[in-house]
C-alpha cells in the first residue's frame, strides 16, 4: 500500500503543475492519502515501507494544498488578460497604439483602434 501512495502522490503533484490536468488531480492525490495512512499502518506493524507511505503522504497533501492555488492563479491571469469591451478591458484583436499631442509635455494618451482603421501593409 506504501508504493501505491507514493506512485499516486508522485502523479498528483506531476498532474498538478499541467494547466488542463490540474482539476482532476483530485483524485490521485485523495488516493494517495488514503494508500499512503493504510501503509503507514501496514509499516507500523511490519516496519517495512515506512519512508515511502510518508513521501506519498506528503506529496498527495503538498498536492491537495497546490490545487486550488494553481487554479486561482491560471484563472486569475486569464480574467486579467481578456477583458470585456462593456467593462473597458481590450480585447486582443483591437491593438492600442499611443499617440501625443502638441504642446502635451510628453504626456502620452492610448487610443484603441480597431482593425478596420488599420491600413494593410504591402509587399513588393
Amino acid at each position: 500500500m506504501a508504493v501505491a501512495g507514493l506512485v499516486f502522490g508522485i502523479l498528483a503533484i506531476v498532474s498538478a503543475f499541467v494547466p488542463c490536468v490540474s482539476l482532476f488531480s483530485f483524485l490521485p492525490a485523495l488516493l494517495g492519502i488514503i494508500f499512503s495512512a493504510i501503509g503507514l499502518s501496514q509499516a507500523k506493524r511490519t516496519g517495512e515501507g515506512k519512508g515511502m507511505a510518508i513521501a506519498g503522504l506528503v506529496l498527495s497533501i503538498l498536492a491537495v494544498i497546490w490545487i486550488p492555488i494553481f487554479l486561482f492563479l491560471i484563472l486569475g491571469g486569464l480574467a486579467a488578460a481578456g477583458g470585456s469591451r462593456r467593462s473597458g478591458g481590450r480585447s486582443l484583436d483591437a491593438p492600442t497604439v499611443y499617440h501625443a499631442r502638441p504642446g502635451g509635455c510628453g504626456r502620452v494618451i492610448p487610443r484603441v483602434v480597431g482593425p478596420e482603421s488599420v491600413m494593410p501593409v504591402s509587399t513588393r
